[in-house]
């Protein structure tokens, strides 16, 4: 769980982030609310929202990224 603030909203807003591990079989499709998928990599953390770049720090870290 990774909590940081919440990026376009006002000071103090927090978000707090939830994430997991799976295998997946099959391809992987943007559908509804999600409008594009892309692949990252460490060099892009400057691309991502701050409390994400904590995700990135902690992944590259583990050497996950």
């Amino acid at each position: 769980t990774f909590e940081g603030p919440a990026e376009g909203y006002p000071s103090g807003v927090m978000v707090r982030l939830h994430c997991f591990f799976a295998h997946y079989g099959g391809e992987l499709c943007p559908s509804t609310e999600i409008k594009e998928m892309v692949w990252l990599s460490y060099r892009d953390i400057k691309m991502v929202a701050e409390t994400d770049q904590l995700i990135f720090e902690f992944l590259k870290k583990k050497n996950w990224l």
